[in-house]
């Protein structure tokens, strides 16, 4: 067996047929979009987990104001929220 530097300067490594390119050129069309939903999503999801610990929404037991857990859901929240719209965001 070749050493690992060997196997990856093939030159037949990497190689992809005309089609396989126009499918991912198709692809990375939408990336931008992908990453967005990604963001968007990612943010909604810790946000929810904030407003679950601070104003105790689809449970059962209440956190404690100014506890550690509820500190704790404050971050979540404005993070959330923060990553939500995308602050400092390219």
């Amino acid at each position: 067996m070749a050493p690992f530097s060997d196997r990856f300067n093939d030159t037949t490594f990497g190689t992809c047929d005309d089609d396989k390119e126009r499918k991912m050129t198709r692809l990375g069309d939408y990336a931008e979009h992908a990453y967005a939903m990604l963001r968007i999503m990612a943010g909604f999801m810790f946000a929810m987990h904030g407003v679950q610990k601070v104003f105790g929404l689809l449970t059962e037991r209440e956190t404690e104001v100014f506890s550690q857990l509820w500190f704790g859901g404050i971050i979540e929240l404005v993070c959330g929220i923060l990553i939500l719209i995308g602050f400092q965001t390219t």
